[in-house]
């Protein structure tokens, strides 16, 4: 049970800004069986709080915070890897890809895709429906399950002990979130 516990709080602290006092290198791709529940976890607290904001504030104001909350506790994660996968597939030719998905800046088109996904975060966020609030970190994180076990690397880096690793974890995690 201990070990389960302790696979739950590196899972949290990996996708998101919680940190966790003892994180273990070794769990991998086993981390995959709680990132629904992680996801979840969130969009519980999302939907707390956009049911708090809307007390003292407009709907619309209420969205922007929540949403800010969504972005700020996961660390960026999502938005960082997509702005970076973005700018590196339409940015130039096949074997730059690497180069400028390690450089730091963002380019123009990243930049405009990063504004299309929050603005359509905040219109699913705005029209108050409650399971969008939950259900949009769950199948978030759920994506990710995925994209570690069909996805490639590109170099050897912190994706590299999730990718292709175990097809029961990728299910079981999906069975989860459903």
């Amino acid at each position: 049970m201990k070990y389960i516990f302790e696979l739950f709080l590196t899972t949290l602290s990996f996708l998101t800004i919680l940190p966790s006092k003892r994180i273990s290198k070794n769990f991998g791709f086993k981390m995959f069986i709680f990132f629904p529940f992680v996801g979840l976890l969130i969009g519980i607290v999302c939907f707390l709080l956009i049911k708090f904001f809307k007390r003292f504030f407009s709907l619309e104001v209420s969205v922007i915070f929540t949403l800010f909350f969504y972005v700020l506790i996961s660390d960026y994660l999502h938005l960082d890897g997509f702005v970076d996968t973005i700018d590196a597939m339409f940015g130039s030719i096949k074997k730059e890809y690497v180069e400028i998905l390690k450089d730091p800046h963002i380019g123009v088109v990243g930049c405009i895709f990063l504004f299309m996904v929050l603005l359509t975060k905040y219109f699913l966020f705005f029209n108050n429906k409650e399971l969008v609030y939950i259900l949009t970190p769950v199948f978030s994180k759920t994506g990710l399950v995925f994209v570690g076990l069909f996805g490639r690397k590109l170099t050897d880096g912190i994706g590299e002990k999730f990718l292709h690793k175990s097809f029961f974890v990728t299910i079981l995690s999906s069975v989860f979130s459903l």
